[in-house]
């Protein structure tokens, strides 16, 4: 689980995750690559999947509950779903293990470095997204530190962030909230690949969408893998090869505006991310 100090914007996504289920935002996903990662000379082929870090919290009638068990059960099943969506793509795609982490000396200390230096980016990612075509974002020697201690190519980083919404709490908004939806339990994803040479972010994918709180409580590896699946459904295969990056990149920003992303939108409206 994430240290809650590492990254103090974690628990106001709740917000963001609320106001996007009562503005009915529908589910869309998302995905930015460098050209070298579309023409698959700087994509990498064997991948470890970092341990994901969660953010889950459960809104009643006049409270808010942080659900730290239930979180790390997103996070386990983020994990196993992510490195099964890679391997379905024809990568080579393993999790890296809380055992493992601790098992090896010094590993537990380089991983964490990495994940503060990502949290660091991932900071100024969620505000300009498509600045990742650019190869503008690195996280540098630790990450390529890490991937020859794991003998991998690339690693992959996880972000989950859930909304659950109480049944008190649902009727509550649609009671209240005249001509607004009522209020909704929510799931968002997102996932970053850092290639081994240098340490940039090749490629950012997320996806957000509804759903119920027994989904995100009682059947957490179903919605973890449905979500897996919408946030890497941009992701190349294995055997793909993309030349003309221009064409590609002109044809996605000609799709029909989705709403943005969650984290971003929740930014603008705040100003947090002046």
């Amino acid at each position: 689980m994430m240290n809650r100090s590492a990254n103090k914007g974690l628990r106001a996504v709740a917000v963001v995750l609320a106001v996007c289920a009562l503005s009915a935002l529908a589910a869309h996903a998302k995905g930015y690559m460098t050209p070298g990662f579309r023409a698959k000379k700087t994509r990498p082929m064997r991948v470890v999947v970092l341990p994901p870090h969660a953010e889950f919290t459960k809104e009643k009638v006049v409270m808010t509950d942080e659900m730290v068990a239930e979180a790390r059960a997103l996070e386990d099943e983020a994990a196993k779903a992510l490195a099964a969506q890679l391997s379905e793509k024809g990568y080579k795609a393993r999790v890296l293990s809380h055992a493992e982490i601790q098992k090896k000396p010094g590993l537990a200390q380089i991983v964490k470095r990495v994940n503060d230096r990502y949290n660091e980016e991932r900071s100024k990612i969620i505000n300009g997204p498509k600045q990742v075509r650019k190869r503008r974002y690195k996280v540098g020697s630790d990450a390529v530190q890490l991937c020859a201690i794991l003998k991998t190519d690339g690693i992959v980083f996880a972000r989950v962030f859930a909304n659950g919404v109480s049944g008190g709490k649902a009727t509550m908004s649609a009671v209240f909230n005249l001509g607004i939806p009522r209020a909704r339990s929510s799931a968002y994803m997102s996932t970053a690949v850092v290639e081994g040479r240098q340490g940039f972010v090749e490629g950012y994918f997320y996806a957000f969408e509804a759903t119920s709180m027994g989904q995100l409580t009682k059947k957490p590896a179903k919605i973890m893998g449905q979500l897996a699946g919408k946030a890497l459904s941009k992701y190349p295969l294995a055997s793909e090869v993309e030349t003309d990056a221009a064409a590609a990149e002109a044809a996605e920003d000609a799709e029909p505006d989705d709403g943005g992303d969650p984290l971003r939108e929740f930014e603008k409206l705040t100003g947090s991310g002046k």
